[in-house]
């Protein structure tokens, strides 16, 4: 009993020493131009090849949804995944880095775990997706 009891005791400080060496590592977000124009494609085009029920229930929903021009679909999509407006600095910044990852601390900080970045420029409203990458 007393050897079952040493070995159970050994496992547990070895998973306690590699969580503690593993946790916690820093947040980071993972930020990409998003090809809205793939995606409003994706979701209004017919597919090649159905298959099955699934295939039918969503070629049905294509058939009923209302067509929507590409700029409604960029501002609903946008809007639906928890929008951050970012200053022109913080955009100079991730524009700026070739790394596509990100610490939040002074570039921003948002409750949502993935949404858009959104700058307004001379040309109109850029977009960043953001991604928070979890341990």
């Amino acid at each position: 009993m007393l050897w079952v009891v040493r070995w159970v005791l050994v496992g547990l400080l070895i998973s306690a020493g590699v969580l503690f060496w593993w946790y916690p590592t820093p947040t980071l977000y993972y930020v990409h131009e998003p090809d809205w124009a793939a995606e409003y494609e994706r979701q209004f085009s017919p597919q090649s090849f159905t298959f099955g029920a699934y295939g039918a229930g969503m070629e049905f929903l294509r058939e009923i949804r209302a067509f929507q021009p590409l700029s409604e679909y960029i501002l609903e999509h946008s809007e639906r995944g928890g929008q951050t407006s970012v200053s022109a600095a913080v955009w100079e910044t991730i524009e700026s880095n070739p790394s596509e990852y990100f610490r939040p601390g002074p570039l921003f900080s948002s409750g949502y775990l993935q949404g858009y970045l959104r700058h307004r420029d001379t040309s109109g409203f850029q977009f960043r997706r953001y991604q928070r990458l979890t341990p």
